[in-house]
């Protein structure tokens, strides 16, 4: 489905409506991002 046009209350309701679970390395791929992709030892 396309979200041309549509608001992004619209998005937000859908993809909350999937119930995907978080990827697998969200916890280490936020703060590798937020480092520039450096990983904190």
């Amino acid at each position: 489905q396309r979200f041309v046009g549509r608001d992004r209350l619209d998005f937000i309701q859908l993809m909350a409506s999937l119930n995907l679970s978080n990827p697998k390395k969200i916890a280490e791929a936020v703060p590798a991002n937020q480092n520039c992709g450096q990983l904190k030892n």
